[in-house]
């Protein structure tokens, strides 16, 4: 669960009964999400003090202790990895960040299950802010509001993606 001052793992076995089993301290945020991938969690938060880039959370511990990091590089181009809006995984493994605070917030692609736990920078979409992002088949459907569209785009290579369609929006 994202709480404004980090992420609460909670038991749900006995729905009538759940429990909080572990707390993850963050940067105070009104804006937390997160998505799990195998026995980790990532989460990103968009506050624009927040230097904790993708929060990885290491659940295989779990209900005994809770391991995390904050994932924070400097990629090459682009900047330091410090907050981000939105984050959605696909069913390949790669993790796609919206609305950071590099690459004028477009699409950031991040390998989450080469080496689990361990996140790898993979791409980038365009320099358009991306607000959220959802993809299915290497098919991104990005909502970038800024420019007032939803664009589609093919991001089966991660280093050549291709827009395929533009929707404006209101």
């Amino acid at each position: 669960v994202g709480l404004r001052n980090g992420v609460s793992i909670v038991n749900v076995t006995d729905p009538d009964n759940a429990t909080q089993v572990a707390f993850v301290p963050g940067d105070n945020s009104t804006w937390r999400d997160i998505k799990t991938y195998g026995e980790y969690a990532y989460v990103v938060t968009d506050q624009n003090t927040s230097d904790e880039g993708l929060t990885v959370i290491d659940l295989r511990n779990l209900p005994v202790s809770v391991d995390f990091f904050h994932w924070t590089p400097e990629l090459e181009g682009l900047g330091q990895l410090r907050r981000c809006h939105n984050i959605y995984i696909d069913e390949f493994g790669y993790a796609y960040l919206a609305g950071c605070n590099i690459n004028a917030g477009g699409m950031l692609f991040i390998d989450v299950f080469t080496t689990p736990g361990t996140p790898a920078f993979a791409g980038r979409g365009p320099s358009i802010y991306a607000h959220d992002v959802y993809t299915r088949d290497n098919l991104m459907y990005s909502s970038e509001i800024n420019a007032g569209r939803m664009a589609i785009y093919d991001v089966s290579d991660k280093d050549n993606v291709v827009e395929l369609g533009l929707r404006n929006t209101p």
